[in-house]
């Protein structure tokens, strides 16, 4: 379908509200997406990501969130940053199941899938930063924080993680950084306090929503 302006498209759905919360991520991300930032339970060694199950789909050990838009900002943003804690458990060898779609077995395949995004340029743990290697597009450790072992890091990976010639340190942050980051985080908290607080005054509309963007 060959799709019009961003507004164009806004205007299409903005006469019914059900319409943007169901179709929002299909028709806006190919416009909107030069950004995305996305969390999982699962990373492979290829950038791909489950937010799906643990354990097999039919009966899993845990079902877990879900996609949300996370599949169409994987596939459509400009540049994707994968954010989570680094563990054996998060970084696996293998999916239980693939949710989202980073360089998928690597080695050009999206690209030869004609997938447009440019899939996941850096994944940023709390041990480290990855990046695609060039060529295979393995993930690569490139940077450590001080006083994380390059051993700490390999042990909390799934697979045999692939090493830069060089790594670098990952300088402490300022205490400006700090004080914006911190400041971020009390703002959060308290916006998600007053959502919590409205879900618990007007349950009906929390269940409309849940209905419409199920």
């Amino acid at each position: 379908m060959q799709r019009g302006s961003l507004q164009e498209v806004i205007a299409e759905y903005v006469s019914d509200g059900q319409s943007i919360a169901r179709e929002g991520f299909t028709h806006l991300i190919p416009f909107a997406a030069d950004v995305g930032f996305l969390g999982a339970a699962q990373i492979d060694r290829f950038g791909n990501l489950n937010t799906t199950v643990i354990g097999g789909y039919g009966k899993p050990k845990t079902r877990l969130p879900g996609a949300g838009g996370a599949p169409e900002i994987a596939l459509h943003a400009k540049k994707i940053f994968v954010v989570l804690k680094q563990s054996p458990r998060s970084f696996v060898a293998k999916l239980d199941f693939c949710t989202s779609a980073g360089f998928l077995n690597g080695n050009g395949e999206r690209a030869q899938r004609a997938m447009p995004g440019a899939g996941p340029q850096a994944v940023i743990t709390d041990l480290g930063v990855l990046k695609p290697a060039a060529g295979s597009q393995e993930l690569t450790l490139v940077a450590r924080y001080e006083n994380v072992s390059v051993d700490r890091i390999r042990a909390a990976t799934g697979w045999p993680l692939s090493v830069a010639d060089t790594v670098d340190v990952v300088a402490v942050p300022t205490a400006d950084e700090l004080r914006v980051l911190r400041d971020l985080h009390k703002r959060t908290k308290i916006a998600h306090t007053g959502d919590a607080g409205r879900s618990r005054k007007n349950p009906a509309s929390v269940a409309s929503a849940s209905q419409v963007n199920a």
